[in-house]
């Protein structure tokens, strides 16, 4: 009899644990499934488009090497010049004023061939600023196709921030810098405005940018110091005439007074830059889109 009592017992406490653990199971499943749909939610990428081939693609869907750096980024790293992105690639080397991708060099001197092309808005130009600039296509590899003979390395596509047609706006950035050799402080300003002319029609963006940069070398029979100044300039005029064609007129301006220190004569180096540039948007070709 007390067997049977103990068995009876046995048994309901063993169908208690049974449903408890059952419960339990299921309450931590549940927790795991929202855990693991909160976490794909939180870990979701963002998608990258890119016209590195002459038309917006996904950068995951791009059958070449391949990266993009945002404007987000290029803050981040504090990136104001050409050079300061050069330096940060991986992968590159930027000995002097040239890049090099993949260790291919054209040689040790500066007048030698380039290996790698810079292209600013689709111009085959190596500016300076990296101010208002919406983002930078890295194609590692040979680009001849597109981009000419002497992209054997890659190319360096710089897509600057367009005329937006619904918003003002109002930005700028000023850097200060000072060594302890040098008396003179390095300075850098940038100002930029868009201005919506024609209610989602019609805009004009605006960025200007001045600096001073005071070496620390002395020509001893002049008595000064190097140093480089320079200014810059982009204007952009877009109108829409619809959501499938877009037009968009920019100008660039670029000047640039650099001091040397060789010799008993200063080296000086002096030079003024204007660009225009047309570009037409029509979609669904995508053959001129930026």
């Amino acid at each position: 009899m007390t067997n049977k009592i103990l068995l009876r017992r046995f048994t309901g406490a063993l169908g208690g644990g049974l449903v408890a653990a059952t419960l339990s199971l299921a309450v931590t499943g549940i927790q795991a499934q929202e855990a693991v749909a909160t976490t794909s939610a939180d870990t979701q990428l963002e998608e990258v488009i890119v016209t590195a081939r002459r038309r917006a693609e996904n950068i995951l869907e791009v059958p070449m090497s391949i990266s993009a750096i945002s404007e987000v980024e290029m803050k981040k790293r504090n990136i104001q010049f050409v050079g300061d992105l050069f330096r940060t690639l991986p992968g590159g080397a930027s000995p002097g004023s040239n890049l090099i991708l993949r260790g291919l060099s054209g040689g040790n001197d500066e007048t030698a061939p380039g290996t790698t092309t810079t292209f600013t808005d689709d111009i085959p130009y190596n500016f300076a600023y990296m101010n208002d600039i919406d983002r930078v296509e890295v194609l590692r590899g040979p680009q001849g196709t597109l981009y000419g003979s002497n992209a054997i390395g890659g190319t360096i596509r710089i897509i600057s921030n367009k005329p937006k047609l619904d918003e003002w706006e109002l930005f700028g950035t000023l850097n200060y810098s000072r060594e302890g050799s040098v008396a003179t402080p390095d300075t850098d300003l940038s100002l930029g405005i868009n201005i919506p002319l024609i209610e989602n029609r019609m805009a004009m963006r605006i960025n200007g940018t001045t600096y001073e940069d005071h070496g620390r070398t002395l020509n001893t029979y002049t008595g000064q110091f190097t140093e480089e100044s320079g200014s810059f300039l982009r204007t952009q005029l877009a109108y829409e005439f619809s959501y499938d064609v877009r037009i968009n007129l920019g100008y660039i301006r670029e000047e640039y007074d650099d001091v040397g220190a060789g010799g008993p004569i200063m080296l000086r180096g002096k030079g003024t830059g204007n660009y225009c540039i047309l570009k037409m948007k029509i979609l669904p070709m995508a053959t001129m889109l930026v």
